[in-house]
């Protein structure tokens, strides 16, 4: 696998970009919320930054991992990923439209995952087709 695709730019979602990113991977950060995603880039690089102060990373290691990091409000956009990692709002209906819009975008082998704590995966995607 080499391109990941996460959807929810929350504390969540930029913490499993900031993650990717920093192991090499190419990253793009789904949100329909643009000042989110401008946050999450932000919250990327003060993960990093904390990193850096506690010997865990390296100050080129941010700004390799920055530049790994695209942001889009599209969802559609997350299609040509291998891995997709849904960290929306606890709402289900919500989950639900992600999985219904995003699935007929994805290619055979994708991987899409959910990170939920509420709700059933299985009952998401039965609902989403």
């Amino acid at each position: 696998m080499t391109d990941f695709g996460v959807v929810g730019a929350g504390h969540m979602g930029s913490g499993i970009a900031c993650a990717f990113a920093l192991a090499g991977f190419d990253v793009t950060l789904m949100d329909i919320d643009v000042d989110a995603l401008a946050h999450a880039v932000d919250r990327v690089a003060v993960q990093i930054d904390e990193m850096i102060a506690r010997g865990d990373a390296e100050p080129a290691d941010k700004t390799a991992a920055i530049a790994r990091v695209a942001t889009t409000a599209n969802l559609t956009d997350l299609g040509a990923n291998d891995l997709i990692v849904e960290t929306a709002t606890e709402i289900e209906a919500v989950k639900h439209r992600i999985f219904a819009e995003l699935t007929p975008h994805l290619k055979p082998q994708t991987i899409l995952t959910s990170n939920t704590s509420s709700f059933s995966v299985t009952r998401m995607v039965s609902l989403g087709r």
